[in-house]
């Protein structure tokens, strides 16, 4: 059974918000939303990706977010991510292939990642969504996820090309 997650946004789309009181309006509200809510199903290269971003500091490996999507926001070129690799005094970005940048846009649209400044960088971190969603489909991707890492490039990430959407 697929695991589906709810079109929640970050920073550039809307959230959705409901009264708390009296609870059987939110109940009627929440039914409601659910019933017409578009839905986004959840897969391997959304677990793989997420992955990466909880694991990548142990490797020197984070991902940025390019900093002029700030400044043109308005315009209609999708988010762009990088990869920044720490290794000992040297530091190199990398940019990320098409079908990764799409991943991480999913990910970043539906909150399942987010953003932090560090050192002038606007860097992605797992949010506590994420981190549920990992747990959740665990059992259903780790066995393919264990495969995958163990031939990762740490210093060139992609989603691996062996995999389907689902």
């Amino acid at each position: 059974m697929p695991v589906f997650i709810a079109r929640a946004f970050s920073g550039f789309l809307s959230v959705p918000t409901f009264e708390l009181f009296p609870a059987t309006r939110l109940e009627t509200d929440i039914r409601a939303y659910l019933a017409t809510a578009d839905w986004i199903p959840f897969t391997y290269q959304d677990f793989f990706v997420l992955s990466l971003v909880k694991y990548g500091h142990h490797r020197g490996s984070m991902i940025q977010i390019d900093d002029s999507y700030l400044t043109f926001s308005e315009e209609t070129q999708a988010i762009a991510f990088y990869q920044v690799v720490r290794s000992h005094k040297q530091i190199v970005m990398n940019g990320l292939s098409v079908k990764m940048n799409q991943v991480l846009g999913k990910l970043y649209a539906t909150d399942l990642i987010g953003s932090f400044t560090k050192d002038g960088l606007l860097l992605v971190y797992l949010t506590e969504g994420g981190c549920r969603l990992l747990d959740l489909s665990a059992n259903k991707y780790m066995d393919q996820f264990i495969q995958d890492y163990a031939t990762l490039n740490w210093r060139v990430l992609d989603v691996p090309s062996n995999t389907s959407e689902d």
